[in-house]
């Protein structure tokens, strides 16, 4: 029974932020309606989210216990924050402006796929056969939700679906990197020096970037800004961090997969947004993908565990 419940708590635990997570292009296509440009949103986000994560870690491991890392380590997650949570951040919330909430969260379920690609080139070798169709399956389902035989959907998709690809290429450099380096340093202290190097690059990104007419969005963008800050950023990252240890990063990654079909109800219900068969078989087939890759990696895990 402890065993059963402790399964089920870890099920919650990954099950409740996949769900927070799938509603942030949601939220950002409301914030974007209250006047709030991107640069306001991230660099905002980021100030209320960065603290939060310092005063966890804090009482978690203590001031000695978080600062305690060598330099190599600290560097490799702080500009790996930087690329991702900043660069990929940025190229995310601008796809955000051009495509559809649904297609963007699609789109951002290849970096499965791209981590699979990224180690068989480290490797110099093919992947295994059940990598490879997985792949397939991932990237002909990408083209799918961009229109694929509607030439017109699929250029008014183009630009905006690069840059939510460059989003998931990033997110994919940050799980190879975070594979490499939590294992030595651990997750809660990667995950606090990724945030600050990506809340130094997005300050200096608002600085540089930011137009004249800043912080003259509605009210009602500040509470969504908390919103987004505190129940799609910091709690999904610690919950979802306390569910892998218990349940393993590859259940974890299968159950993550119902993100994309609940952004794209909530889409369809808050947003009218709307998606052709072909676009809806896409979206199957991106998930699928996911579910080909991660099988292999559940079936070795239980194995080991019997």
């Amino acid at each position: 029974k402890s065993h059963r419940r402790a399964t089920l708590t870890g099920l919650a635990l990954v099950i409740v932020p996949a769900l927070l997570m799938s509603t942030k292009g949601i939220l950002a296509k409301f914030m974007y309606e209250t006047g709030m440009g991107v640069e306001e949103l991230l660099f905002l986000r980021s100030a209320i989210a960065l603290p939060l994560f310092w005063i966890f870690a804090l009482w978690k491991l203590g001031l000695l216990g978080t600062l305690r890392a060598n330099r190599k380590d600290f560097l490799a997650a702080f500009f790996v924050g930087v690329f991702t949570y900043y660069v990929g951040a940025v190229a995310d919330f601008e796809a955000l402006q051009l495509i559809d909430a649904s297609i963007e969260r699609i789109i951002l379920f290849a970096y499965p796929a791209m981590v699979v690609l990224a180690e068989a080139v480290r490797r110099r070798a093919m992947p295994p056969r059940a990598q490879m169709i997985a792949m397939l399956l991932t990237y002909a389902g990408i083209y799918l939700a961009m229109g694929a035989f509607n030439s017109e959907l699929f250029q008014a998709n183009l630009v905006g679906a690069l840059l939510a690809l460059v989003a998931a290429i990033t997110f994919a450099v940050y799980l190879m990197v975070n594979q490499q380096t939590s294992g030595r340093i651990g997750s809660v202290r990667f995950t606090t020096y990724a945030m600050t190097g990506a809340a130094a690059g997005l300050t200096v990104h608002f600085l540089t970037a930011a137009p004249p007419e800043v912080f003259t969005f509605t009210s009602d963008g500040w509470w969504m800004l908390v919103v987004m800050a505190v129940f799609v950023t910091v709690v999904p990252f610690l919950l979802l961090a306390e569910g892998i240890r218990r349940i393993g990063a590859s259940r974890a990654a299968l159950i993550t997969t119902i993100g994309p079909p609940v952004t794209l109800v909530l889409a369809f219900f808050l947003l009218g947004e709307s998606m052709t068969w072909i676009q809806l078989a896409g979206s199957a087939l991106v998930i699928l993908g996911v579910l080909v890759l991660e099988r292999p990696q559940s079936k070795r895990v239980r194995q080991s565990e019997t």
